[in-house]
C-alpha cells in the first residue's frame, strides 16, 4: 500500500474498500483503525469520527483514540471539543507527547475558544491539569497557557529528549533560540545519537546563522553554518540516513547564496529518497506521509530555487519548465495551495507579468502566515509588482 497511498485518489479507494469491509463485518477493529487513518488523510474528519466512535465504545479512556478525536473535532472548527478531548488523553495517556504538542498549538491558535479551570474541573479531570488554564475571571495569556502545557509534557512525557525537542520547536518558532538552545543541549546529552535531535541542532544553529547575518556579525554566522554542517554529515552518515539534512543542506547553500550548490543537494536528496523508501515496511501509511512529506517539500525548494533569478541563466526557459512539472507533481499530491500559488506567482514574476503574479501573491499571503520567511517573501514580491505597475500606495502597505 505504501507506494500507492501517496495518490489522494487511490488512498480513497483504499478508504472506500475498508468501509466495504466493515459493512459485512462491523467488529473488524484493526480494519476500523486503519480506515480512520486513511479517513484523516483525505480529511475526511466527519468520516473518522464515526469509525472513533466506535472504537471507543470498547475503549473509552484509550489515549489515541481520545486524541485522534480532538483532531477531528479541531479541523472542524471546534476548538473547545478538541481542547477538552486531548486533556482526556494527557491524563489517560501522559507519556506521550503529541497530546501536550497538539494541545499547546491549540490554545496558541484559538485562545478565544479556550477552556477555563472551571471547564476542566467539570469534565471530571484532575486538578493538575484544571491549574494550566486560568479561572473564568481573569485574562487569558494564550502563551502562558501553552508554555505550562510544554513543562507539564516535559515532566512527563518519554522520551525525554523527544519532549525537550518539541519544546526547543517551540521555542524556536517565537524566536526564543537562547531558550531552545538549553532544551538542545539537554537534549544531545540524552540521545545525541539520535537523527532527530541532530537535526533539531541544525535548525536552530541554521536559524541562529540567519540572525548574525541579518545583524551583520558575519564570524558568528560562519560558526553556526560550520555546526549545521557538522549536524548534517553525522545524519546523513547515520544507518539509516535521515535525509531530511538534504533540505537542510540546501538552506544553508541558499543563505550562503550558492544556488547551484543548493540545486545540487535538493536533486540528490531526490536521486536517493525511493532508495530510502524501499527499505520500510511497506503497510504502513505512516511510511507514505513521512517519505511522501519529504519528498514534496524537496520538490518544492526545488523548484523554487530553479525560479530564483533564472533570468540571467543560459537554460532560463529549461527551468521555468522544469519548476511547471513540479508544480504539478505537488498539485497532483494535494499539497497546500496558497504554496503552489507562491511558486506560480515566482514564475509569472520571471515573466514580467506583474499583474497577474500580484494577485496570486494577494491570493496567497494570508494563508502563509504561519511560515515568517515566505510572508516577508510575499511582501518583497508584492512591493516589486507594484513598483512595475506604478502603484506606490500599495507598494508602501506591504513595507
Amino acid at each position: 500500500m505504501e507506494e500507492t497511498s501517496r495518490s489522494p485518489k487511490t488512498w480513497f479507494r483504499v478508504f472506500q474498500t475498508y468501509e466495504e469491509v466493515l459493512r459485512r463485518d462491523p467488529t473488524r477493529r484493526q480494519t476500523r483503525r486503519r480506515a480512520v487513518d486513511v479517513a484523516l488523510a483525505l480529511r475526511r474528519y466527519s468520516d473518522a469520527l464515526e469509525h472513533l466512535r466506535v472504537l471507543r465504545e470498547n475503549e473509552p479512556d484509550d489515549g489515541e483514540l481520545l486524541a485522534l478525536e480532538a483532531r477531528c473535532h479541531e479541523a472542524l472548527g471546534r476548538a473547545h471539543e478538541a481542547a477538552r478531548l486531548y486533556l482526556r488523553a494527557v491524563e489517560a495517556d501522559p507519556p506521550t507527547i503529541q497530546h501536550y504538542q497538539r494541545l499547546a498549538s491549540l490554545v496558541r491558535r484559538r485562545p478565544q475558544e479556550m477552556l477555563r479551570a472551571e471547564d476542566v474541573e467539570e469534565s471530571g479531570l484532575s486538578a493538575d491539569l484544571a491549574n494550566l488554564f486560568p479561572p473564568r475571571e481573569a485574562a487569558f495569556d494564550a502563551d502562558q497557557v501553552a508554555d505550562r502545557v510544554l513543562e507539564l509534557m516535559v515532566a512527563r512525557g518519554r522520551p525525554a529528549y523527544r519532549a525537550r525537542l518539541v519544546r526547543a520547536a517551540d521555542r524556536m518558532r517565537r524566536r526564543l533560540y537562547t531558550e531552545a538552545a538549553e532544551d538542545i543541549a539537554q537534549a544531545l546529552d540524552e540521545a545525541g545519537h539520535e537523527t532527530e535531535v541532530l537535526l533539531a541542532a541544525a535548525e536552530l544553529a541554521l536559524a541562529r546563522a540567519a540572525e548574525a547575518r541579518l545583524e551583520g556579525d558575519h564570524e558568528a554566522a560562519d560558526r553556526f553554518l560550520d555546526e549545521v554542517r557538522k549536524y548534517a554529515r553525522a545524519g546523513l552518515d547515520a544507518d539509516p540516513p535521515d535525509l531530511h539534512f538534504y533540505l537542510t543542506l540546501s538552506r544553508v547553500a541558499i543563505l550562503e547564496d550558492k544556488l547551484d550548490e543548493a540545486e545540487a543537494v535538493l536533486r540528490q536528496g531526490l536521486r536517493v529518497l525511493p532508495q530510502a523508501r524501499s527499505r520500510e515496511e511497506p503497510s504502513e501509511t505512516e511510511v507514505a506521509d513521512r517519505f511522501g512529506a519529504l519528498e514534496n517539500q524537496l520538490r518544492w525548494s526545488l523548484a523554487d530555487v530553479l525560479l530564483t533569478d533564472p533570468v540571467s541563466h543560459e537554460d532560463r526557459q529549461k527551468r521555468i519548465e522544469e519548476a511547471r512539472g513540479l508544480i504539478s507533481q505537488l498539485r497532483a499530491q494535494a499539497v497546500y495551495p496558497p504554496l503552489l500559488e507562491f511558486l506560480e506567482a515566482r514564475i509569472l514574476l520571471n515573466e514580467n507579468q506583474w499583474h497577474r503574479a500580484g494577485l496570486l501573491l494577494e491570493k496567497s499571503r494570508p494563508y502563509l502566515r504561519f511560515v515568517p520567511t515566505l510572508w516577508k517573501r510575499i511582501d518583497l514580491y508584492l512591493g516589486q509588482c507594484y513598483g512595475q505597475l506604478a502603484n506606490p500606495d500599495a507598494k508602501l502597505d506591504v513595507f
